[in-house]
């Protein structure tokens, strides 16, 4: 698949390999913002439920899901979001810089979580903040690839050292799906 190195990177809250620095700029308060936005509740309730919950992501999750019970045909009525257009929009996030970016960025996000699930947005606002609490790390994730690619966990030793050389797990999925072992 063309968007692997996508996929294992946003599983470990990261949009790049963790020698390239690329932040959000965005702290939990313009989340909240973000959430006020998408959702049409006002700021002072999403921050109110912030203090009880104690995680964006389940303060997005949660208006996520209220408007979607309150809205029951506007699911339908988005166009279905892929991978590909969940990190093109985290990644334009954080390229988005100068005058005027923190309040587009929160206007970005916004955007996002309406065409998100309740879930996909709890994950989201966790990325952006940089606490996806997941826990699933590299050697996790290279015995996955081996499983994937070989049915078994053959290949770990092979991914292991490709990883090492390169430090950058998304290439080493990239060039297995591409390239082969």
């Amino acid at each position: 698949p063309d968007d692997i190195a996508q996929l294992l990177y946003l599983s470990q809250g990261r949009l790049l390999p963790d020698f390239i620095q690329k932040e959000f700029g965005m702290n939990e308060r313009l989340i909240y913002r973000s959430v006020t936005q998408a959702y049409g509740v006002t700021y002072e309730d999403v921050l109110a439920r912030s203090k009880q919950l104690g995680d964006a992501g389940l303060v997005a999750q949660e208006y996520a899901a209220k408007w979607e019970a309150d809205n029951p045909s506007a699911p339908a009525n988005i166009e279905a979001i892929t991978l590909q257009d969940v990190y093109s929009q985290l990644m334009k996030i954080t390229e988005t810089i100068g005058s005027g970016s923190q309040e587009s960025k929160v206007t970005q996000l916004a955007v996002l979580f309406r065409r998100l699930s309740p879930l996909e947005a709890k994950h989201v606002a966790r990325i952006v903040v940089g606490r996806l609490r997941v826990g699933v790390g590299d050697p996790t994730l290279l015995d996955a690839l081996s499983l994937a690619k070989a049915g078994d966990k053959s290949l770990r030793v092979a991914l292991q050292r490709a990883y090492n050389l390169s430090s950058d797990l998304g290439l080493v999925a990239h060039t297995l799906y591409t390239a082969g072992p």
